[in-house]
């Protein structure tokens, strides 16, 4: 994960705000992921869908090679952009990748992943050293993103459209450890979650709603703060008119494990996180 102790430069403004809006301009992308393994620094292993007619962006990564790996049986579309692989054919180079095929993208290589057919595209991704949020940018438009301000919505399954609790990542120190910002909009309720194993820190950036911990409903809003503890079940529920932001990071800077933290995706059964899945949203 990242290597910085700031939160993502959206949050930073929306907590300047003194009026707060119910959401900010967002795209969903139709890109869903599942992040299967995470081992450290050194690699992760993510589950990935693309939605027929999901909006292309470019994906960048510095000093991380992605090594993609097709299946099922829609046949995914790789897009190089610049660079050498791109500039006999206009600055860009096509690959379509069927099923147990493999497409390696070296760092730095600006890329999409593209569907052209009428079914969902599938595929694996391999990041080594793992997905880092401030070497990781992102291009939609005429902008340039950086990972820190990506936000990926959680989902029961690539094909949920319910609107669900949007979380933005950032790194902690330089060992790995990853904090996230819950952005949850009104009239939205987050999946009751725990973490079996680690004591999170969880802190009110901007807004307010209720925060439900272990049955009983609190108040919860910009400057609270509360220790989290493992097993402790937790819930989000904006009741407010205005966007929600509330910050939640590991109390010893651990690295993220996914098959520590659990989702109740539905009336008493919880999952680990390395189950759900989260789509790609980007600021507009």
């Amino acid at each position: 994960m990242a290597q910085s102790n700031g939160f993502p430069s959206l949050v930073g403004e929306l907590a300047q705000r003194k009026r707060l809006p119910a959401t900010v301009p967002l795209q969903k992308t139709g890109m869903l992921l599942k992040l299967d393994r995470i081992d450290g620094t050194t690699k992760s292993l993510l589950s990935g869908v693309v939605k027929p007619g999901a909006v292309a962006y470019v994906q960048q990564y510095e000093r991380t090679t992605v090594s993609y790996v097709g299946k099922g049986r829609a046949r995914l579309n790789i897009q190089r952009v610049g660079g050498d692989a791109g500039r006999a054919n206009g600055g860009q180079e096509s690959q379509m990748v069927g099923t147990g095929e493999q497409v390696d993208i070296k760092s730095n290589q600006k890329h999409s992943l593209i569907n052209p057919g009428k079914i969902s595209c599938q595929f694996t991704a391999q990041f080594e050293p793992t997905w880092n949020a401030n070497k990781s940018y992102y291009e939609f438009g005429k902008r340039r993103i950086p990972g820190s301000d990506v936000w990926f919505e959680l989902k029961k399954s690539p094909t949920d459209d319910t609107p669900r609790v949007k979380y933005m990542v950032y790194g902690i120190g330089s060992a790995g450890a990853a904090g996230s910002v819950a952005a949850i909009e009104p009239g939205v309720e987050g999946f009751t979650e725990y973490n079996s194993t680690d004591k999170r820190t969880f802190t009110g950036l901007a807004g307010e709603g209720t925060l439900i911990l272990n049955g009983q409903p609190q108040r919860f809003g910009k400057g609270d703060k509360l220790t989290i503890n493992p097993k402790d079940q937790v819930r989000f529920v904006n009741d407010s008119k205005a966007i929600w932001l509330v910050d939640r990071r590991p109390a010893d800077k651990k690295n993220f494990r996914p098959e520590n933290l659990y989702y109740e995706v539905s009336r008493g059964k919880f999952i680990p996180a390395s189950e759900v899945w989260f789509e790609v949203v980007l600021p507009k």
